[in-house]
C-alpha cells in the first residue's frame, strides 16, 4: 500500500456544498408539497375513495420512477468509479476531484474497493427492482380487495367503515 496522499481540491469542495445545499433545498421543497398533497388526498378519500386510490397509485408510480433515476445514475458513477480503480489499480482514480485530502490505495487493495463499489452498485439497482416488484404486488392485492369492499358497499347500501367491508369481503369470498 502507498503512503501518497491526493491533495484535495478547493473547486472540487465548493462544488460538493452548492450541490449538498441544492439538495437540501430542493429536498424541503418536496417535503412540503408532498405533505400538501397528501393531506389533499385525505380530503378526497373521505368523499372518493376510488378517485384517492387511482392518485394514490400514481403518486408512487412517479415516486418509483423518481427513485429508480436517482438511483441508477448514483449506481452508474460507483461504476465508473470501481472501474476506473480496477483500471488504473489505484484509488482514487487519476482525475477525480477530491473534496478533502485522500489516502492513494494501489494494487490489491485498490482492487478491491473496486469490486465493492461494483457490488454496492448492483445492489442498489437490484433494490430498486424489488421495490417495483413489491409495488406491484401489493398494489394488485389492494385492488382486488378494494373492488371487493366497493362492490360490498353498493349491494349493501351501507354505510361502514372499512375494517368492516374487510372483512365482509373474506367471508363472501369464502362462500364462492
Amino acid at each position: 500500500m502507498n503512503r501518497d496522499f491526493d491533495p484535495a481540491r478547493k473547486e472540487g469542495r465548493g462544488r460538493a456544498v452548492v450541490i449538498i445545499f441544492l439538495i437540501l433545498v430542493v429536498g424541503g421543497m418536496l417535503i412540503h408539497g408532498l405533505t400538501g398533497y397528501l393531506e389533499g388526498l385525505k380530503n378526497i378519500a373521505g368523499d372518493n375513495p376510488e378517485l384517492a386510490f387511482a392518485k394514490l397509485r400514481r403518486f408512487s408510480s412517479i415516486f418509483l420512477l423518481i427513485n429508480a433515476i436517482i438511483t441508477f445514475l448514483f449506481a452508474a458513477y460507483l461504476t465508473l468509479i470501481g472501474w476506473r480503480t480496477w483500471k488504473n489499480e489505484q484509488f482514487p482514480p487519476p482525475g477525480v476531484k477530491l473534496i478533502r485530502s485522500t489516502k492513494v490505495h494501489t494494487g490489491s487493495h485498490a482492487k478491491a474497493i473496486a469490486v465493492i463499489s461494483v457490488i454496492v452498485a448492483l445492489l442498489m439497482m437490484s433494490t430498486n427492482l424489488f421495490l417495483w416488484y413489491f409495488f406491484e404486488t401489493i398494489g394488485s392485492f389492494e385492488q382486488k380487495m378494494y373492488k371487493g369492499a366497493v362492490k360490498l358497499f353498493a349491494v349493501n347500501d351501507l354505510n361502514v367503515g372499512f375494517e368492516s367491508a374487510q372483512s365482509s369481503f373474506r367471508v363472501q369470498n369464502r362462500w364462492r
